[in-house]
């Protein structure tokens, strides 16, 4: 987990910036993080497993909040995984029958759409790194009226950081 200190004056644990120019709104080639390729789930362990979905859930999460079009390929929606050992071979087919709308993965591409049609930034605005340390970064998205701050962590322990968001024009919408 994370938490960030905004406040222009605030004294981090940790703090490096990674401030660079915005990126221009153009192409970017993504490949969807995807259950897909856990076809080793019969050789991890189940908390072995466990990480490498919730990983794959916070890859998902930051396609939304990164510049181009998300990617979700079909039935990652619904948990399907799939196994090489089984008649249809990597892939099982949709599983119409599932309550899908119940699943972590459903609510979590719901919640991601939703916030990013809500979100013009998302969808349009530039794009900065705002910090990068371990395996915690920060981006912002923005618009003249509008910022967007994802912080992203796989780190095992709570970390305090420090964003610049005065290299965004964002500390006055913070007033």
């Amino acid at each position: 987990p994370v938490r960030s200190s905004c406040s222009p004056g605030a004294s981090p644990t940790k703090s490096r910036s990674a401030v660079r120019e915005p990126v221009p709104n153009t192409d970017f080639v993504l490949v969807a993080p995807s259950a897909h390729f856990w076809q080793a789930a019969q050789v991890l362990s189940p908390e072995q497993r466990d990480r490498g979905l919730r990983l794959m859930r916070l890859a998902s999460a930051l396609q939304f909040c990164l510049p181009g079009v998300p990617c979700i390929y079909y039935g990652d929606e619904a948990e399907i995984e799939g196994r090489t050992d089984s008649m249809e071979g990597c892939r099982y087919p949709m599983p119409w029958k599932k309550d899908i709308e119940r699943t972590n993965n459903y609510n979590l591409y719901k919640t991601m759409t939703d916030l990013r049609w809500d979100k013009k930034s998302l969808r349009r605005g530039g794009f900065k790194f705002l910090f990068a340390e371990g395996r915690t970064f920060a981006i912002a998205r923005f618009q003249s009226d509008e910022a967007f701050v994802a912080v992203i962590s796989a780190e095992e322990a709570e970390t305090k950081i420090t964003l610049p968001l005065g290299a965004i024009g964002a500390e006055s919408l913070l007033r």
